[in-house]
């Protein structure tokens, strides 16, 4: 390369993100260096030709079509005019527009569908691994599941005594401030030992009720609210909810947020409480055993609860059917 063609790459190359898209239009990067947009453009044809395919694109279109290959010409047009049929599963519009059959758009779209969206995420992955350390253990031993804290890399909290013994032989002045700062630290120890307290009660509280979901799964996750955890454990909701936010629990079902814990009740017909997080199991479940290619709408779901004797709105389905990422059916159905 040319040294100005590689003064111009390095300015294309610091204005890509983290995903892989060129942020910064190529008329702006030709006034800012005083350069035709010409060359700012071949430039970037010698950035984009990079691995991994599709880096240096500058919006989603462009990002597909340089992953593939340059004589599959209707891939391209597919990708180029269609992306928002392929977002709504609308495979017989496509069909029809461009005169193929509906297998040909099928095996075209599935194509697309494994290229990437974002080439620059690959370069990204271990740095944004977060890495959770649980505040608290329940554990099985024997018949019983024990809870317990697991801070036991926090040092312990105390005022030195040194601290204390200068009220002795101190002026009022400075007896006055060293007594301030004491009954601050004071309070802020007694702040921490009371929060783990309260995180301890609920953790036990979850290891004495939820034994089903530890040992079968979200299916038996018994419902229970904060105000209901407020109530047992005498203290206010909002004690409850500040007490478990950002804090996790390691279960013999896996690493949990205690927030997890808490969700609505649902009433079956035989008066049986079930956790609303259950009801999006069984919906989960219900999806995964229907035919793709004929995909069961929210009323047929809304059905099959009412079968098993949960009876749920449909627009309730559609809610619960959202929270867990599942599309609707005529986004979810399948074509021969």
């Amino acid at each position: 390369l040319k040294d100005k063609e590689e003064f111009i790459i390095l300015e294309i190359i610091k204005n890509i993100n983290d995903n892989g898209y060129l942020e910064e239009s190529t008329e702006n990067i030709s006034k800012k260096l005083n350069i035709e947009v010409s060359y700012i453009l071949q430039c970037l044809k010698i950035v984009q030709s990079f691995y991994p395919r599709g880096v240096g694109a500058r919006n989603l279109k462009e990002c597909l079509v340089l992953q593939i290959d340059n004589d599959d010409i209707i891939t391209r047009e597919i990708i180029n005019n269609h992306l928002e049929d392929i977002a709504e599963n609308r495979l017989n519009n496509i069909s029809k527009k461009m005169n193929l059959s509906l297998k040909e758009v099928n095996e075209k779209v599935n194509y697309i569908k494994t290229l990437n969206p974002k080439p620059g995420s690959s370069y990204q992955g271990s740095e944004d691994t977060i890495y959770i350390v649980p505040d608290a253990e329940i554990e099985k031993i024997g018949e019983k599941y024990i809870a317990k804290l697991t801070d036991n890399y926090i040092p312990e909290l105390y005022i030195p005594q040194k601290y204390i013994s200068y009220l002795k032989f101190s002026d009022k002045e400075t007896k006055d401030y060293i007594n301030k700062k004491i009954n601050r630290a004071s309070w802020f120890i007694n702040s921490i030992e009371q929060r783990r307290s309260t995180i301890l009660s609920i953790v036990r509280e979850i290891s004495i009720t939820q034994i089903e979901f530890f040992e079968k799964g979200i299916k038996k996750l018994k419902p229970m609210s904060q105000k209901d955890m407020a109530k047992k454990l005498e203290v206010h909701p909002s004690t409850i909810s500040r007490a478990t936010t950002n804090k996790y629990v390691d279960t013999p079902m896996g690493i949990y947020e205690l927030k997890f814990f808490f969700s609505n009740t649902i009433v079956s017909d035989l008066g049986e409480e079930i956790s609303d997080k259950a009801i999006k199991e069984k919906i989960r479940e219900i999806i995964e055993k229907e035919n793709p290619y004929k995909p069961l709408s929210d009323e047929k779901i809304r059905k099959k609860l009412l079968d098993i004797g949960y009876k749920i709105s449909r627009r309730t389905i559609a809610k619960y059917r959202e929270d867990i990422n599942i599309p609707s059916s005529s986004k979810r159905k399948q074509y021969k």
